[in-house]
Parts: structure tokens; sequence; C-alpha cells
């Protein structure tokens, strides 16, 4: 736009040139007039947008000519170069903007006018699809807005969110309301939406049932145990019936098949079942099996024992006797302040039944009276009748745990509770000996592991291991006394290498002796591993090869089991006594033996007699139909478990025999 002072300025430089023209004979160049058009002053002003958003801008632009200073506005102001451009932000309404420019000719003006448009109002819409639904139900919110550039969820929602859109909201259990704010250069705008949810139903029912055992064996019981929540009652299924609580217990007996318990509980939520399955073993249960040991098998006055036991196929072990109280099914017990004999009995029972087992430890008051005491332990060193004086009673520290492994040939005094293992040959006489274990020998030749001379005396105590040609033997002695003694030969003559002679081995042999007692001797358990060469008999036996050299010679209350029985053979004169023992019979000797009370399968006399007294004699031609033995067996010496210990184990590698089964050694010897 060109004001009216740029029209007038060049009016009058018109004018101007007019009236030089109309003047006549004066002189007028064309310079002068070229000089007035060229100085009127003049300026141009534009915008680059003319319409704009509220808030927005324009850049202004302008060039003056011919003028010197520029002054604005309007709707700005201030000072301007001739020419230059200018920023206007922010712009919230109409604008017009004036510059007016000066020069020397005068003073001209422009203007330009802006037009500001105001922004539209955002506006925002959210619906529900549906809007009311049932408990755990779901919707979907749709939504659109416009004059907007952002959306800002609220309420029971959160989040940015495009300006449109849609979105499923699930397992609604509640009432909820959906707002969505959106904002844009017109302000900000909200809607929203609320989504009603039905009552939420009655929670289900849950049930628990458990049985212990789970297991069983035929003919047993198990308990069921149950409980509830959210339930009114309950009923039994499957292998019981009936209504029931909804919490409980209930034992179920005599069981003989498997079983399969269930149980439904109802409530307003609806119902529920579990189910528990019982298994019965109808096969039958293995028997339980015990073994019960005491160690020391004898003790001094104040003294201690340990005892061991284990068991298999059990479920509890109660002790009795000297001892009381439920035990382990496996374990040790050590009992002090020992002042009597003591009997230990442990019964240990299963499905498969019971088991007992009865250990005797021994008091051994008699230590008071030992002169010497040997400390436990192993001694190398030779035993001879001067290794202690005349008349001395020489005793172990603790049964059973003192070995001599030297040379053994005490004499004249009397010893207590001692192990000797050797393989030498061991002599006694004129001494008592008790509580002694006998241990080895000479494998093989015309030897023999224990040999007793003039006025011996033996009792409790055991002979076992290699024998060589007799386990024991009294050879030509007289005054031999036995009270209890367990005999076990473990091989011998004919054995070992080298071995050439093959005569029978015997437990025990009263060879041309006189006056000689074995009471209560106990011969088990030939070694199986014997061939026939070596013709193993291991009985207890009575040889006369001299006239008049065997007499008042009796084997009373005695056993030979798994041995070849007792026999008496010779080629002297002998009047032998079988007293009250059970075993087989065998004779070959001049004189006539007696059978009294004694029991066997066989009996035969190759040569002289044999007179039978009430004796159950199944064959042979020495038989007989009498009543038989009838044991007086000292049980408390045979179920001493320092026997099983030592020779089943601690000075034995045997393990056939009683040293496999799980009996005591009396019930042993007396099937």
């Amino acid at each position: 736009m060109l004001s009216f002072g740029k029209y007038l300025a060049m009016g009058a430089s018109i004018l101007l040139l007019a009236s030089g023209c109309a003047q006549k004979g004066e002189e007028t160049s064309a310079d002068s007039s070229s000089v007035a058009l060229s100085t009127v002053p003049a300026v141009t002003l534009r915008s680059d947008l003319n319409t704009v958003a509220q808030n927005g801008g324009v850049t202004l632009s302008w060039s003056g000519t011919n003028v010197d200073s520029c002054m604005a506005s309007g709707d700005w102001s201030g000072g301007r170069a001739t020419s230059g451009s200018a920023t206007r932000s922010n712009l919230t309404s109409d604008k017009t903007y004036i510059l007016t420019c000066s020069g020397a000719a005068g003073s001209v003006s422009d203007s330009v006018s802006v037009t500001v448009v105001a922004p539209s109002t955002p506006v925002v819409n959210i619906t529900a699809n549906p809007q009311s639904v049932s408990f755990g139900g779901s919707t979907q919110l749709q939504w659109s807005s416009s004059n907007v550039n952002t959306c800002t969820a609220s309420g029971s929602w959160s989040g940015s969110r495009n300006t449109s859109g849609s979105l499923n909201r699930n397992n609604l259990t509640s009432e909820r309301t959906y707002i969505l704010t959106c904002s844009g250069a017109g302000g900000s705008a909200s809607d929203s939406v609320t989504v009603s949810v039905g009552a939420a139903p009655p929670a289900a029912p849950v049930v628990t049932l458990s049985a212990n055992p789970t297991s069983v064996a035929s003919g047993d019981s198990t308990t069921l145990s149950w409980s509830s929540s959210n339930a009114d009652g309950c009923t039994a299924s499957g292998d019981w019936s009936g209504s029931l609580g909804t919490s409980g217990s209930m034992a179920r007996n005599n069981l003989l098949n498997n079983q399969t318990y269930t149980l439904t509980c109802s409530g307003p939520g609806g119902s529920a079942s579990d189910s528990v399955s019982v298994a019965v073993n109808t096969q039958t249960p293995a028997p339980p099996t015990l073994s019960f040991s005491a160690n020391p098998g004898s003790v001094a006055p104040g003294g201690s024992t340990t005892l061991s036991w284990s068991s298999t196929n059990a479920a509890d072990c109660t002790a009795s006797g000297d001892w009381s109280g439920s035990k382990g099914l496996s374990g040790t017990q050590a009992i002090s302040g020992l002042t009597a004999d003591s009997q230990f009995m442990l019964t240990c029972g299963g499905a498969g039944g019971s088991v007992s087992r009865t250990v005797n430890v021994t008091y051994n008051p008699d230590n008071s009276a030992c002169t010497h005491i040997v400390p436990n332990g192993t001694y190398s060193t030779a035993v001879n009748s001067s290794s202690y004086p005349a008349g001395s009673v020489v005793c172990a520290e603790s049964d059973g745990q003192v070995v001599f492994t030297g040379s053994f040939s005490p004499s004249g005094y009397d010893m207590r509770g001692f192990v000797v293992k050797s393989s030498q040959e061991k002599s006694l006489s004129n001494g008592t000996f008790e509580r002694m274990s006998f241990i080895g020998g000479p494998g093989c030749g015309n030897t023999v592991n224990t040999v007793a001379g003039n006025n011996t005396i033996i009792r409790d105590s055991a002979f076992y291991g290699l024998g060589g040609r007799y386990l024991f033997l009294a050879y030509h002695a007289s005054g031999i006394q036995i009270e209890n003694a367990i005999f076990r030969v473990d091989g011998g003559w004919g054995e070992s290498s080298g071995c050439n002679e093959f005569e029978p081995n015997a437990a025990l042999n009263f060879y041309d002796t006189n006056n000689a007692l074995c009471d209560g001797c106990i011969n088990i358990d030939q070694d199986p591993s014997a061939g026939s060469s070596s013709e193993n008999l291991g009985g207890l036996g009575i040889n006369a090869h001299t006239t008049n050299l065997c007499f008042a010679v009796e084997i009373r209350n005695s056993v030979d089991y798994n041995g070849d029985g007792f026999w008496a053979g010779g080629n002297g004169r002998c009047n032998p006594l079988y007293n009250n023992s059970k075993g087989n019979m065998n004779f070959n000797l001049s004189g006539t033996a007696t059978v009294a009370d004694s029991t066997g399968r066989v009996c035969n006399s190759w040569n002289g007699g044999v007179n039978s007294v009430n004796s159950k004699m199944d064959s042979g031609n020495c038989s007989s139909s009498g009543a038989g033995v009838a044991l007086n067996l000292d049980k408390q010496f045979l179920d001493d478990p320092r026997w099983r210990n030592e020779l089943c184990g601690g000075f034995s590698s045997r393990s056939d025999g009683w040293c496999s089964s799980q009996m005591t050694l009396s019930d042993y010897v007396s099937q």
C-alpha cells in the first residue's frame, strides 16, 4: 500500500517539472528534472503470512529508498533500519504494523495487517460396551477426539493413550470409572464412562483328604484326615460312605486290599472333591530278625558292658529284663554300675511278627580274690609254670579282653577270663581255668590244640579253630573235670597241604584217662569244608588203649550238634558213661558203655556191650525206645554274647551254622 504522503511528494515533483516547462525562455536542463525525481522517499512493508493461528508468528520485511530513518508504529514500535526484517511471535489477536520512513524530500509510510485465527476447542468422547457386566466379566472401551495432540487415562486406568482407539478391560470385580483427558492448542477436554459390575458369586469349596500311612500290610489300618473351606457338608464315597463333617479324621481298620477314598464337599459356591489311595500289601510280610549282644559278657563289681543290637523288618523295639523302654531299630547302650548277674531282653516287632533275644552279663565278684590282674591288651610273652607263684589266681582285667599269642603252658595256679590264640599246642595242668578261650593250633600232624595234664579243671570255656588231631586231649591223666565248654572243630589233621595221615579229628578225647568228667560239653558245626580224607568226625570221644587205664569216665548233659556224634574206642577195657546227652553214639571197645537218659538218631556198637537206660536211639544195633534226654543246659553260659562275638567274627572267619542263625546257642543246640 502507498501512503498519501508518497503520492503528494510525487505530485510536487510533477508540478515542479510542469512549472519549469511552462516558463518559456528560462533555461531548464534535463539534469535538474532528474535530480528532483530521485529524491522522492519511498518505503515497502510486507508480512510472510497474512493469516496465522493463535500464538503463531510472522516475519515482517521492509525496504525504504531516499530515506534516512524509519519508525515503527501500530502493533509494533521503535526505530528501524531503512531496510530489514523482524519476527513477531505469540500472536493472540489481529495486528496492524506501520512503518514511516523519512528523507530529505519528506516522509513516507507503509503498513501491513495480520489476521489471527483462534484455535478450535478440543472434543473427547469415550464409551464402554457393555456398560454393565457380571462379576469377573469384560468390557471394551472405545474413544475418539478432535483438536487435540495428546491423551492421558486416569481413574480405573492410567497412562498415555492414542487420540483414538479401543481397549478390552477384563476380570472386572467391582465398579470401574474410566476417564480420558485430551489436550490441544485450544485447551483440554475430558470424558468418562462408568462400568457397573454385578455381585461376586459365592466362593467355590476347597477339599483336602489324606491318609497315614498310604501303604500298609494286609489287615493293618490307616487314618484318613480331611479339611474343607466354603463348604456346608461333605459326603464320602469310594471305599467309604456316609455324610461327614467339613473336617475330621477316621481310622480305617483291617484293610485287606487296595483302597480309594473320595470326599465331596458342597457349599453355596458349588462342590469340590479330593481322593486318596491306600496300597495294601497282601503278601506275607517278612519276619523280623534281631541280633543282640553284650560286650564284655562278664564284669567285675561296679563294671560296665555295652549292649549292641540291629534288626530288620521291624517297626519298633522294646527292652525288658534289667533294662526297659522303647529302643531304636539298631543301636548301642552302655550299662554301668553292675553289681549282680544281669539279663537283658529285647523284642522287636513288625508286620511279619516279633522276635526276642536275651543276653546275659555275668557278675564276677571273685575278682576280689585275684592275686594278679593282667591289664587288657594282647601279649606275645610265654606263659608257663614259673610265670606266677604257685597257688596264684591270675585274672584278666576285663573278661575276654586279654589275649595271649605266645606259648602257653601254665601249671600250679589258676587263670580266669583270658583268650589264648596261638598256633602252638597249649598245655594245662594242676590248676583251674575259668572263662577261657583256646583258639587255633597246629593244622595237621599228630598234634592237638590243647592238652590237659593231671588235676585240670576247666569251667565256662570254649575250644575252637584248627585242632590238629584233637581240639582237647587228656592223655594218661587223672582228675580232669570240664564244666560247661563249647567245642567247634574248624578243620584239622589232613586239612592242610602236606598232611598225609587221615584219622578222625575229635573235639575232645579222654585218652587212657581216669576220673574224668565232661559236664555240659557242647560240640557244634564240624567244618563243612572238610574232605572225606580228613574224616572230620568232630565228636566227643573216649579212647582206651591199655587195659584198666580207663575208668570213672563220664560225659554228662552234653550235646553233639552237626558233628559226627559221641564215640568210644580202643583196644583196652573201658566202661564209659554217657548220661543225659544228645547225639549219635558209636562204640568200638572192650567193656560196656552205658547210655542213660540220652537221645540220638543212631546207636552202633562194633565191639563190646551197650547198656541203654531210658534212652531213645532211633536206629542201629543198640537202639532203644526210652524217654530219652531231658537237657538241663546252662543257658546263661551258652548265651553269653562273648561266644558269638568270638566264634562268629572276633577270632574266627566261620559264618555258617550257628553263626548264620539269629538263635541263641542254647536254642540252637536244643533243636
